[in-house]
């Protein structure tokens, strides 16, 4: 049987052992230190990163048949580090349109509560006449003589605080994630720029 390639040995083996560079070993330690803990945090973020640690792996067992400029198209680093901004804040879209949604929500509850209180109002006035010397407010808290009701003030008040305080967490988390992906991105194209310019 022929010797396993540069190709089978990064896919067989643990990222801490296939990425290793013995050739560039010889002729620079450190050069072939830095190409191995490259490739080992580009396997680390997954996806397009570690395909580009795949070709960073291919490219230093082969590195006499590519020219610098020849390494650089073939790694190419700035759209490695597009892709990789993608596919890291995949679900920041997503969030993004839920907390969009999130933001009409608390005032669309508003305005139904409103409504609701309203014509309970109404019907309570008619019902009973001596309320309309009562607040409201204290009215539609008691639920409008019906002590059953959940559609009182305060549960909407209350409701209303959460539909903020959920605003407010998927405005963090997608910053949060937004900053993630870009910083990931960035580590990808500085990486990948100074492993290829050697």
């Amino acid at each position: 049987m022929g010797a396993a390639s540069p190709q089978d040995n990064a896919l067989n083996h643990p990222a801490q052992d296939r990425y290793a560079f013995p050739s560039i070993g010889l002729l620079d330690g450190e050069l072939a230190t830095n190409l191995t803990q490259t490739c080992e945090r580009l396997d680390e973020l997954g996806g397009t990163a570690r395909a580009a640690a795949e070709r960073l792996y291919l490219a230093g067992h082969d590195y006499a048949q590519f020219t610098p400029a020849g390494l650089y198209t073939f790694m190419d680093p700035i759209g490695t580090s597009n892709a990789v901004e993608h596919e890291q804040g995949r679900f920041i879209q997503e969030l993004s349109t839920a907390r969009n949604a999130l933001v009409l929500l608390p005032l669309v509850f508003t305005w139904f509560g409103l409504f609701w209180a309203t014509s309970q109002f109404q019907a309570d006035i008619v019902k009973y006449p001596n309320d309309k010397n009562v607040p409201f407010l204290q009215l539609w808290e008691q639920g409008f003589h019906d002590s059953h009701s959940v559609f009182i003030f305060s549960n909407f008040a209350i409701a209303d605080v959460v539909l903020f305080l959920l605003l407010i967490a998927a405005g963090i988390v997608t910053d949060w994630m937004f900053r993630r992906a870009r910083a990931a991105s960035t580590e990808v194209r500085r990486r990948l720029e100074v492993a290829v310019r050697g």
